[in-house]
């Protein structure tokens, strides 16, 4: 997993870590004001600054992370990914992985697609945390919702397969039905042919329509597609 930059150490300090350590008195001055009127970024390069000083003085770590977390509450996702990486890892804090669950969880709130993933392989896999698929609906949701096909696929999969979730039918079945009619993507076409196919849309079998969206899956090449329509044939 790519380490966040303020997490590098000195050593492998790039140009820009080093730009950040030589950050002078009065752009400090004008950095923690603009933080103090809730600019993020600037509380973001507060914290960059304190972490990548070339020498330094006892609390400076604890500022980093002060800044870092100032930033996260001000929707910063990337500032939620570095602390959440803190906590999981102990890097300059003490290894605390609730904590670093709550920082990974508002990164992925403020919009971090890879955050979501990581949390939904986690309680897909049971990693760091107990297994727990309702955990695993939510991040993938919420990566499909950033734009992640493959998480929108997982979504339905955790919807109709693992949890049977029938408060989650429509919206899955909605989600489907869209990345294959204006996306044209093959596996979402499947396996909304699927769920009509086993009444998970309206609680009653639709063959022939489960047929058409099989269709346009075979019509796509893939081989699952065509399996399924010749299934149903007579449909």
């Amino acid at each position: 997993m790519h380490l966040p930059g303020f997490l590098i150490k000195p050593l492998f300090l790039s140009a820009l870590a080093l730009a950040f350590s030589e950050t002078s008195a009065s752009d400090l001055n004008t950095l923690e004001t603009e933080c103090d009127n809730a600019k993020a970024k600037s509380c973001s390069n507060l914290a960059k600054h304190y972490f990548y000083k070339e020498e330094h003085d006892s609390d400076d770590y604890e500022k980093a992370i002060s800044y870092f977390d100032k930033a996260c509450l001000l929707k910063d996702y990337k500032a939620c990914e570095s602390i959440g990486y803190a906590y999981r890892n102990g890097k300059v804090v003490k290894k605390d992985i609730k904590k670093a669950v709550d920082y990974y969880d508002k990164a992925c709130d403020f919009g971090s697609r890879r955050m979501c993933a990581i949390l939904a392989y986690w309680y897909q896999e049971g990693v760091y945390v107990q297994k727990d698929f309702n955990k695993l609906k939510k991040y993938e949701y919420k990566s499909c919702t950033l734009g992640d096909n493959d998480f929108c696929m997982g979504y339905a999969h955790t919807v109709f397969i693992k949890l049977k979730s029938e408060k989650d039918y429509k919206a899955a079945f909605d989600i489907l039905k869209q990345k294959c009619e204006q996306e044209n993507i093959k596996e979402a076409c499947n396996n909304a042919g699927y769920a009509l196919a086993n009444g998970a849309v309206t609680n009653k079998k639709d063959l022939k329509k489960a047929r058409s969206y099989y269709k346009k899956a075979c019509d796509m090449k893939l081989p699952l597609g065509c399996e399924n329509l010749k299934n149903t044939k007579g449909f």
